[in-house]
């Protein structure tokens, strides 16, 4: 994720998963759906799908009348983890997790490892129910 704001993909996913929530825990929406009304490109839609099937927000339904679904409450799915499935974990910048080569150098990681906690603490704070006003 990106310190300034979020990337292309957490912005399709997040605006597929408003869908989905939009329609109901266990609703089919279908590719073309997505495509259609909210303009997602179709070659990110399985790309992210497989990333919420994979810790288990969306599921998938094949053939006619198929396509994805919610699998949970949106009370109960965290805007953190929605980031996280399609972006890895948040962070500011490398040097958070250790993959900075200048980390013997630099004088404010621990600034950035403050910002990232603040960060998935806001994260985590906001559910797929508030996003979609309930």
């Amino acid at each position: 994720m990106s310190l300034l704001g979020l990337s292309k993909k957490s912005d399709y996913g997040l605006a597929m998963l408003v869908m989905l929530a939009k329609r109901g825990v266990g609703e089919v929406v279908s590719t073309a759906e997505m495509v259609e009304e909210k303009e997602l490109p179709r070659a990110f839609i399985s790309q992210i799908a497989k990333e919420f099937i994979r810790v288990g927000i969306v599921g998938s339904k094949e053939g006619k009348g198929g396509g994805y679904f919610l699998k949970r409450d949106p009370e109960d799915i965290r805007v953190k983890e929605v980031v996280e499935a399609v972006e890895g974990k948040v962070r500011p910048a490398k040097c958070v997790h250790g993959e900075c080569d200048r980390s013997d150098k630099c004088e404010h990681m621990r600034f950035m490892k403050r910002l990232a906690k603040d960060m998935e603490g806001v994260l985590e704070s906001y559910s797929l129910a508030e996003v979609i006003g309930r």
